[in-house]
């Protein structure tokens, strides 16, 4: 057991330098398929997958996650790399400097009936679990600080700036429900300190980040389920000053806001033994208020935006392409290919009100930023995982070999080992 807690700690390390914020899979079939990522929203989901490592590599927010069964009915899992929070929001300050890179630690807990469980057959990333509810706890810290010195003939100043996010996440799954919820606590504070005033000038912004996630289960048939899922984010920004050549040393501004509110539908079909198609109707709406300074006097500048999907349609398909033993000593290979699009319709409002002056705009249609087709592929070999997203600009532009741009390869890929 210390030897693969070992090896699943070196791992993590040589990963997490490389590796992605988004799994492949759900990239093309859709955020609510069944995933190993479920465990971010919901740490009660550990559990389900058993003992596994696995990273994900491209350029951008890389990071990599593991979990070990520690008993039958409990598991241990950590995941490196990830960026949560409110932080990295553009309701925060972009001046600021954030965490590159965070650490998370969950535990799930499975209250396993005494007489013999039902099983579910495993999929493509699921080695199949036993029907148990469970609880599980999550935790989630990063944090970063640069510091600078500079000295002319008259002064010394010393500026800082510094960031960090804190968080918890408990959660419960069962066959019928998973419900989820949470907190983030995110802080920058970022100033100068004045040697001739003896004092700091400093900006502080500060967060309490609440979340929560609610997924419904209805098994329409053994080969077909459909989930109705909800999801709750809100945060407010407050904003505090000081500088002690200013009459008013220390005030407090009305900060920035940011509310996300979604609701939606999954349908989830098996397609012979381990294909899948996969739809979704999503309706959400996203509102954030941005407050900064204009710089002429104490007027700021305050952004407000909205956005209402009505709605957003999923539909992706998963299917076999080679399922087979090789070598002589029966080695399992499956090989799988996945398409999948997504179409929105939004409605776009936005209020700038600056020196008084309030101006509107507002839109209505289909959102082509949001739009898109993917397609991807996925290898397992015995205990091995490679999943990854192939991009428009390769089919329309070919590979490197043609095209001379080696970023029309993909959107990120994935390596995972189950033990």
């Amino acid at each position: 057991m210390g030897k693969r807690i070992y090896s699943i700690s070196v791992f993590l390390l040589i990963v997490s330098a490389c590796l992605f914020a988004t799994d492949p899979r759900q990239m093309v079939l859709g955020n609510y398929v069944d995933d190993e990522n479920d465990i971010l929203t919901n740490p009660a989901l550990a559990w389900k997958y058993g003992s596994f490592v696995k990273g994900e590599i491209v350029t951008g927010n890389d990071w990599a996650m593991a979990n070990y069964m520690l008993k039958d009915d409990l598991s241990l899992g950590m995941h490196l790399g990830r960026q949560e929070g409110a932080i990295y929001t553009d309701v925060f300050p972009s001046t600021v400097s954030k965490p590159f890179a965070g650490i998370g630690l969950f535990l799930s807990k499975a209250l396993i009936p005494d007489q013999e469980p039902e099983t579910s057959t495993g999929s493509w990333g699921d080695t199949g679990y036993i029907s148990a509810e469970s609880f599980g706890l999550g935790v989630y810290a990063a944090n970063k600080r640069e510091s600078l010195s500079e000295t002319d003939e008259e002064d010394t100043t010393q500026g800082y700036d510094q960031s960090a996010v804190y968080g918890v996440i408990a959660g419960f799954n069962s066959d019928m429900f998973s419900l989820s919820a949470g907190m983030n606590y995110n802080r920058e504070h970022y100033g100068t300190y004045w040697e001739y005033l003896g004092d700091d000038v400093y900006e502080f912004y500060t967060s309490y980040e609440y979340f929560s996630e609610l997924k419904l289960k209805f098994n329409v048939s053994e080969e077909s389920r459909i989930k109705g899922i909800a999801k709750f984010r809100r945060f407010e920004v407050s904003r505090k000053t000081h500088d002690p050549e200013l009459e008013d040393t220390q005030s407090e501004n009305p900060g920035s806001e940011y509310t996300f509110v979604s609701a939606g539908t999954h349908y989830q079909k098996t397609i012979g033994r381990k294909g899948v198609l996969s739809t979704g109707l999503t309706f959400s709406l996203t509102r954030t208020k941005t407050v900064s300074e204009s710089g002429y006097y104490d007027w700021p500048i305050t952004l407000t935006e909205t956005w209402c999907r009505l709605p957003t349609i999923e539909i992706g398909v998963e299917i076999p392409i080679m399922d087979r033993t090789v070598g002589k000593s029966g080695i399992p290979l499956l090989f799988m290919a996945r398409g999948g699009a997504e179409k929105t319709w939004a409605y776009y409002s936005e209020e700038d009100d600056r020196f008084s002056y309030m101006t509107t705009q507002s839109t209505f249609g289909i959102d082509e930023d949001e739009d898109f087709v993917s397609f991807g592929l996925g290898l397992s070999v015995a205990s091995f995982l490679v999943d990854m997203t192939i991009s428009e600009t390769l089919l329309q532009s070919g590979p490197y070999i043609i095209s001379g741009r080696g970023e029309t390869m993909t959107y990120n890929m994935t390596l995972g080992y189950r033990f």
